[in-house]
């Protein structure tokens, strides 16, 4: 998925979060995690969700801290809430050695360059919707319950 749908699942889980109690700031982690996974992006040339920081064995570690703090266990549901996303569409690698991607819907074609994505990637009616139904679902998140 986009970063735009990261942001706004980070959203709805945080208000979410909140509305049972978690103060703004261990909500304000849940966010940071649901948008951490894709620092790769900046890292990594290609296909930035083949990178460690996609996998969720890379993260299975980061549950430990969970148990102990809740600002980390905002982060982890964050983090496997972007990973959820992204099986969605690409898919991800479950470990670094595995070779196939774990995806549900899949993207029809693989994009070389990054221009050319978005225009195509939007075109698909099943990722268009995810995109619109999660950004109207965090804005009545916010108006409605903040």
């Amino acid at each position: 998925m986009q970063l735009s749908a990261h942001l706004s699942t980070g959203v709805i889980l945080s208000v979410a979060a909140m509305a049972f109690g978690a103060e703004p700031e261990a909500a304000f982690f849940l966010i940071i995690g649901a948008l951490g996974p894709d620092i790769d992006f900046f890292l990594v040339k290609g296909n930035h969700r083949k990178a460690v920081t996609h996998m969720p064995v890379t993260w299975a570690f980061a549950i430990i801290p969970a148990f102990f703090s809740i600002h980390a266990a905002m982060f982890v549901i964050g983090i496997f809430s972007h990973l959820a996303l992204d099986a969605l569409d690409w898919g991800i690698h479950m470990h670094p050695k595995s070779r196939k991607y774990g995806g549900l819907l899949k993207v029809k074609k693989d994009f070389t360059k990054a221009e050319h994505f978005i225009e195509h990637y939007m075109r698909d009616w099943r990722f268009l919707s995810a995109e619109i139904i999660l950004a109207a679902a965090s804005i009545f998140m916010v108006l409605v319950f903040l």
